[in-house]
């Protein structure tokens, strides 16, 4: 696995991981009573998993040339 692929899977994950941190934590905080410190946990797990994804497509882009292996 090259460096480019590894890299673009990692950043897929690390999205992913994101979204489900800021959908558990809404979910929390709704369950708990809207619970501040959690709604901006899951805020800003959403926010996260949505830059990493543009930070991902620009990534590509980029690097649109090199191949994957």
């Amino acid at each position: 696995m090259s460096l480019k692929a590894f890299h673009i899977f990692f950043i897929g994950l690390a999205a992913l991981m994101g979204f489900f941190l800021g959908a558990w934590a809404l979910s929390a905080a709704a369950a708990e009573g809207a619970s501040t410190w959690l709604q901006g946990f899951g805020i800003g797990g959403l926010m996260l998993g949505a830059g990493l994804v543009i930070y991902g497509i620009r990534f590509i882009r980029k690097t649109r040339n090199l191949g994957y292996l």
